[in-house]
């Protein structure tokens, strides 16, 4: 792939970051400035040892959004918290700046607040029009691709999912770390905890996490996702080694038997598509971040800041940054809404990534047909529509690195669509470069031309027709 520019779209989701403010949340929906350590297994070796040990989070006693609502006040952690003076945070601090082998410029500032400060904090970030819309119809599109159910509230989803464990978080734009009041201070899994987000501190320090090239407004959201891995990534790796090179053995088991006792209910049971979003930033971004540095070291680790990935496809793939070769190709799509009819209108465009349509197909198809049908991604743009009658309808075009690739896609999509609808699907027509099915609720076509691939869903058969129309290539 040749082409490097991004697309100016919006993401289904948006997972955590730590590194990211608030107002990052332009991209994968919606996007909370504390970090969550949201990796449940974590190996450590130690006296010759291997641990699995699962990791969790500091719960805390929930209220709901009405009662935060009818507050009707502005809470910060920065103001609404006390400064704490810690030797051992101050130690940790130390220690991790010399693990990741960046200098102190400035101590960072510890604030303590009460753990329903913290989720007012969290909540209050998300409870606003713009955000609520946004929500929503990110639950619009997701349902239409199955990978949310109809009958449940993605924002109350996000809500309890993100706020189930919180033990401390870094703001970039406050530059201050905040820890729960009364909650695993002196424990090893403090320790832990406080030397990811100490991490992040040092990352905003030295690489400014709220500026360019980390942070562009003119960034699409698989980009998003991409730079979020790499930060996140970075500081689950400390945090690795901060456990293996401080912690005993003894501590060890500590962190393994306090993290059974902790809660991730919310986690596990979340929609697949939510868990693996919030989970691959830390997952895939270890992966990345270890691979770079077992290649170029921690002086290309921090290159990467400067030259930051641009897709989930090359977090997937370090071999795909580290060419320089395979960066996403832009997919610009018109609005179509006038063709479809004069009660339709655009309400998103969106981004499949590589990471998107690889959970999208093991939802329906497995573990193999996943990975095919995502390898050799190029890049994609996907819109949803809705009518007056709150009917909706979905474009969803690939470009594809080979014709091979796209011929992959072609023909696993409909093992997706057989799957997702079972025997309530119905084949209406196909040819080797297109095929038509009719679902109780939608009409589904898929097509392929060359290097590139153009699925729809409709309502109806006559929106469908019209879709197609906009697409030459495709009606030859």
């Amino acid at each position: 792939m040749k082409e490097e520019k991004n697309t100016k779209k919006r993401k289904l989701f948006q997972p955590a970051s730590a590194g990211n403010p608030k107002d990052s949340r332009k991209l994968r929906i919606p996007a909370f400035c504390l970090a969550l350590l949201v990796i449940t297994t974590l190996l450590i070796s130690t006296s010759g040892c291997e641990r699995e040990l699962p990791f969790g989070q500091l719960s805390f006693k929930k209220f709901t959004i009405e009662q935060l609502l009818s507050l009707n006040v502005e809470i910060d952690a920065a103001h609404s918290g006390k400064t704490i003076e810690s030797k051992r945070y101050n130690e940790i601090e130390q220690r991790v700046s010399s693990l990741r082998e960046l200098s102190i410029k400035k101590p960072v500032r510890f604030i303590e607040a009460g753990e329903n400060i913290i989720r007012a904090i969290l909540i209050q970030e998300q409870l606003n029009e713009e955000s609520s819309r946004e929500t929503e119809v990110a639950q619009k599109m997701m349902v239409a691709l199955g990978l949310f159910p109809q009958n449940k509230s993605l924002e109350e989803t996000l809500l309890d999912t993100l706020t189930e464990q919180i033990a401390g978080s870094y703001n970039d734009e406050a530059k201050v770390i905040t820890v729960v009041a009364g909650k695993g201070a002196g424990s090893s899994m403090d320790s832990i905890t406080m030397a990811h987000e100490l991490t992040h501190a040092l990352q905003d320090e030295h690489f400014h996490l709220d500026k360019p090239p980390l942070k562009n407004d003119d960034y699409n959201s698989d980009t998003e996702l991409a730079i979020t891995s790499l930060v996140e990534g970075d500081a689950t790796n400390t945090m690795y080694e901060y456990t293996q090179k401080y912690l005993s053995f003894a501590q060890l088991k500590n962190v393994a038997e306090e993290s059974q006792a902790m809660s991730s209910e919310e986690l596990e049971s979340a929609p697949r598509y939510v868990r693996e979003s919030l989970l691959f930033p830390y997952g895939k971004g270890l992966e990345f971040v270890q691979a770079i540095k077992s290649r170029k070291g921690i002086k290309g680790l921090n290159a990467c800041y400067r030259n930051p990935p641009l897709s989930s496809e090359q977090i997937m793939h370090p071999e795909k940054y580290l060419s320089g070769q395979d960066n996403p190709i832009p997919v610009n799509l018109p609005d179509i809404s006038s063709s479809l009819g004069k009660d339709w209108k655009l309400l998103k465009t969106e981004i499949l990534g590589e990471f998107d349509v690889a959970v999208w197909f093991e939802e329906f198809c497995g573990l193999l047909d996943s990975q095919e049908a995502s390898s050799g991604w190029g890049g994609n743009a996907i819109q949803y529509y809705e009518n007056k009658n709150k009917k909706g309808a979905v474009v969803n075009f690939f470009t594809w690195d080979s014709e091979q690739d796209a011929r992959e896609f072609f023909r696993l999509y409909k093992n997706l669509i057989k799957n997702r609808f079972k025997s309530s699907l119905k084949h209406l027509g196909s040819s080797d470069s297109f095929y038509t099915y009719k679902s109780p609720a939608w009409f589904l076509y898929c097509g392929i031309s060359g290097k590139t691939t153009l699925a729809l869903q409709t309502p109806d058969l006559k929106t469908l027709r019209s879709a197609i129309e906009n697409f030459p290539e495709f009606t030859r």
